[in-house]
């Protein structure tokens, strides 16, 4: 096999798992989006669930 084959190979093999690789990031990244949709809603249909919610993440960023 020729130098320019082997090249051309690894290439197309490079491409392939780049294109992967990005086809499973925009899946995950859709899947989180919708996962964080749907907390909101959720979070949004219930008051005292909301409230709670915030009152855990005030504690979380203020450190009390």
């Amino acid at each position: 096999m020729n130098t320019e084959t082997q090249i051309s190979k690894e290439l197309v093999f490079q491409i392939a798992q780049l294109t992967y690789n990005n086809a499973e990031l925009k899946v995950l990244h859709e899947n989180a989006v919708a996962t964080l949709e749907l907390f909101n809603s959720i979070l949004d249909s219930d008051e005292e669930l909301k409230a709670k919610f915030e009152e855990a993440k005030g504690k979380m960023t203020n450190g009390n």
